[in-house]
């Protein structure tokens, strides 16, 4: 073995030998972790795209059958709201704009009362403190909307929460609620506030994009570090 090479397994070599090999174990595998996670958002698009596809039932019949079967149906409930029975999902965004989620208890005429989310009130506009400028519709209503799961996130102060926990929403309001969470598309509000929720993006994500970017580090890596080290064991020779 020529003296050049001898030098790349000294003690100090061999950490760094290591290194690379742990850095690009770790980048192979961050590409595939982004490809699961491509084919488990393109799972959930099918879904999603599948339920919308269904025609409208009401909230009623769509909690007869299994959960995954409601998840991101199409629905209609007829109730009242309680807007004593309100809270403000923090830290949401619309188009660029801070704000918050407004979220109502529906108490359901025919079936369970749900927990409404009747969408996004700017956080200038919040802070007037003034619920009439966002005000649930009156009387008797019919809802439109989609059935989405809870967003349970901790922590929160007051009226404001960190996300849509029903359990907790249930002890906070004293009543038993649906499994899951009416995204309101029509119905729920009087004015232009709260602004509708956007349709849920179903595209792709960037997660292919970051796969193939893991993967290149490890390509320049497996091909890169034997060239370096190449050319240490080469540049020693000549120094010798």
């Amino acid at each position: 073995m020529s003296p050049g090479f001898r030098r790349l397994l000294r003690p100090k070599w061999l950490v760094w030998h290591v290194l690379i090999g742990v850095l690009l174990i770790t980048t192979f595998n961050l590409g595939f972790w982004q490809l699961r996670r491509l084919e488990t958002r393109q799972t959930w698009n099918a879904q999603v795209e599948l339920q919308g596809a269904l025609p409208p039932v009401t909230l009623e019949e769509a909690l007869v059958g299994p959960p995954d079967q409601a998840l991101f149906r199409r629905v209609s409930a007829t109730g009242e709201f309680d807007e004593a029975a309100q809270v403000y999902v923090a830290h949401r965004s619309q188009n660029d704009s801070p704000g918050l989620h407004v979220v109502t208890l529906l108490r359901v005429t025919d079936g369970p009362d749900v927990v409404v989310n009747r969408g996004f009130v700017p956080r200038l506009t919040y802070l007037e403190d003034d619920p009439t400028l966002w005000p649930a519709a009156l009387g008797e209503v019919e809802i439109s909307g989609v059935l989405v799961e809870q967003t349970v996130r901790s922590g929160g102060l007051g009226d404001e929460v960190m996300g849509i926990d029903l359990a907790a929403l249930s002890q906070r309001w004293g009543v038993s609620v649906a499994p899951f969470v009416l995204q309101a598309t029509d119905g729920a509000n009087v004015d232009w506030l709260p602004a509708p929720l956007p349709e849920p993006d179903l595209s792709d994500g960037p997660h292919l994009g970051y796969a193939l970017q893991w993967f290149a580090f490890t390509l320049v890596g497996v091909v890169g570090y034997p060239l370096a080290m190449a050319n240490v064991a080469r540049r020693t020779e000549e120094v010798a």
